[in-house]
């Protein structure tokens, strides 16, 4: 039948292929004790490691071909050198992989976890399913250039996603999490589905991103060169840093907390800036600025657009002020208008402190009875009026549309 089965340990002495019709390795294989030795295996059917590969001494390479699978069930492979699985990988145990370069074809997962140990490029280039946890956490890089799911997914390599979504769900005693603590690089549309959504930062290559998060999605480093981010989970969204992007949507309960990765940030508390050159707009329930931050859209055509159902809230800065501004070098559009709901505490009167770039000639509307636009902004309240509604225009180019509010922490 074409079979080879190897009941006790296998020690290479020298490079090695295998030629059959399902191979099945019972025992350890291991190089032996003078050279890590090579071993390549064809097998069209299913080649089968019964215990670890490498784990005394490891390989120099493992490379299996196209046609079959190659079930994995030792716990680890090891090599000094490349892993190279053309057939699709079965785990049928937690698995990890340690090598230089490991090139997968694609992975059935069975509810078994995953480990990539790479030094070098970790490439998955077919679909990966049914994995338990993702783990990457070599010194190399990876590279997605397929869909990926499993039910969470840990990643401290440089990433780059070329398989268009990445799903994880809560099960197997997993939280559905998927956490990137260093870069990811775009280079597809791509969207995230999962509970919680964690990116230390994203280098978008002119493509779009799309957060489907259940839980708290967050973006702890700058988000650069995005075409369209989009935010429309079920769950919240909090910004840590810069954004640049052509387009933003975000439906989400979302927070801008400046350029600080704690939550609430430390002292001090740095500018936060959200640039797009199309429309930004924002139709979750809460929008909430901490410290200073700027909504910049430069192109023409773009406007800020805030839902009439979001509740737009600004917070008392660490240093003692905090001043959210909309930048107007929107000067001379047409149409340019957002009708923002505002809540603020019962505080009768309420000044607010005037920022010498706020243009208050520039913003127009009905604020409720008593309100007066003047250098400094008062806001005389009751308990019976505690919402309004402000339709803000462009005005100096020069200028900010800002709002500054004392130390005490009032709700704008």
């Amino acid at each position: 039948d074409g079979s080879q089965s190897y009941s006790a340990a296998v020690i290479l002495q020298q490079d090695t292929t295998l030629n059959g019709v399902g191979i099945t390795f019972n025992s350890t294989v291991d190089s032996d004790a003078i050279t890590a030795r090579a071993l390549a295996i064809n097998d069209s059917g299913t080649t089968q490691f019964k215990n670890a590969v490498g784990g005394i001494h490891a390989l120099a390479s493992l490379t299996t071909d196209t046609p079959g699978e190659t079930d994995l069930n030792g716990g680890t492979v090891t090599t000094t050198g490349a892993q190279t699985y053309n057939d699709q990988v079965v785990l049928t145990a937690d698995t990890t992989l340690t090598g230089v370069a490991l090139t997968l074809a694609g992975v059935t997962g069975g509810n078994n976890s995953l480990t990539l140990g790479n030094s070098g490029l970790a490439t998955l280039n077919g679909a990966v399913a049914g994995v338990k946890v993702l783990t990457a956490d070599g010194t190399g890089t990876l590279q997605v250039n397929n869909t990926l799911a499993a039910n969470k997914l840990v990643d401290t390599e440089v990433t780059t996603l070329n398989g268009g979504t990445v799903t994880t769900t809560a099960g197997n005693g997993q939280d559905g999490s998927q956490s990137y603590s260093a870069a990811v690089i775009l280079q597809q549309d791509t969207t995230l589905t999962g509970v919680a959504l964690t990116l230390a930062g994203v280098t978008g290559g002119n493509n779009s991103l799309t957060l489907g998060n259940s839980g708290l999605a967050t973006l702890n480093g700058a988000v650069a060169g995005v075409k369209v981010l989009t935010a429309d989970g079920t769950g919240t969204l909090v910004v840590h840093n810069d954004i640049t992007a052509t387009t933003i949507i975000d439906n989400e309960d979302t927070t801008f907390y400046g350029r600080n990765t704690t939550t609430p940030p430390a002292s001090p508390v740095i500018l936060q800036t959200v640039t797009t050159t199309g429309s930004q707009t924002y139709n979750g329930g809460t929008l909430t600025f901490i410290p200073d931050t700027i909504l910049n859209i430069s192109d023409a055509t773009g406007k800020l657009i805030i839902g009439g159902k979001t509740k737009v809230t600004i917070h008392a800065g660490l240093s003692g002020t905090a001043i959210t501004k909309l930048q107007s070098d929107l000067v001379g559009r047409v149409g340019l208008i957002s009708y923002l709901s505002i809540e603020v505490p019962v505080l009768n009167p309420f000044v607010y402190s005037a920022d010498p770039n706020v243009d208050t000639s520039a913003i127009e509307g009905l604020c409720g009875p008593g309100c007066v636009w003047q250098s400094s902004l008062q806001l005389p309240l009751s308990s019976t009026e505690p919402k309004h509604k402000k339709q803000l225009k462009v005005g100096d180019p020069t200028k900010w549309l800002a709002i500054a509010v004392p130390v005490a922490g009032a709700q704008q």
